[in-house]
């Protein structure tokens, strides 16, 4: 099993704060893809972000005053209409979805009632956006069970207790798993103390109990 690959499409104007939410986002199992840190000049970076948005299980423009008249930008709002991404905007700026995005809802990062500047987004900021963004994955039907799979990925490969104590009040919240997650789950909890000693983790046994009583 994978994380949760998500595709953000953004200028370089808010670099810094799309790769600080690419940062906070691993920690809870969703890897993202942002063209400005992960693409080399020397690559044939055109045919990678193609691939990258193929391939990716959303795709997400955070919309800025400067991102219509970006010209790569658009091109990547293009593909990822052209191959059905499951597209979640975001309204940085106030600026609304366009175009043949018109028809998404968009999500409006905001921390207490302001928006503010992208580039001047503090990491307080950038952690409840993050926050929002991953349960917004998480809720709706078409990314869900991907982001089920990630959250146990990432519990599993858990390197340190965050990793586990981010993740259990959201895996508590599931009434059913396959068989094949609760089964990763159980080896995590015997294999990795990053998980069996993450104090959010105590009920974690019980939790497993259940899910294999359910599949009884």
């Amino acid at each position: 099993m994978d994380f949760f690959n998500v595709f953000i499409s953004h200028t370089s104007r808010i670099k810094k704060a799309a790769g600080e939410l690419k940062t906070f986002l691993e920690g809870y199992g969703v890897s993202c893809f942002v063209a400005h840190d992960d693409v080399q000049v020397s690559e044939e970076w055109q045919n990678k972000i193609e691939d990258k948005i193929r391939t990716a299980d959303a795709f997400v423009p955070i919309l800025t005053k400067d991102f219509m008249g970006s010209e790569w930008t658009d091109q990547e709002v293009g593909i990822a209409i052209g191959v059905r991404a499951n597209i979640f905007p975001v309204s940085a700026d106030s600026v609304l979805p366009y175009g043949f995005i018109k028809k998404y809802q968009s999500y409006f990062p905001v921390r207490d009632g302001v928006q503010g500047d992208p580039e001047q987004w503090s990491n307080m900021f950038i952690t409840e956006f993050g926050k929002n963004l991953f349960e917004l994955l998480l809720k709706d039907p078409k990314t869900r069970n991907r982001m089920i799979e990630a959250m146990v990925t990432r519990i599993e490969t858990s390197t340190n207790y965050n990793h586990t104590n981010n993740l259990m009040p959201y895996l508590s919240q599931i009434p059913q798993l396959p068989g094949t997650l609760v089964d990763h789950l159980e080896s995590a909890y015997q294999t990795n103390s990053q998980v069996s000693g993450a104090f959010k983790a105590e009920n974690l046994p019980a939790l497993i109990v259940n899910w294999r009583s359910i599949l009884q």
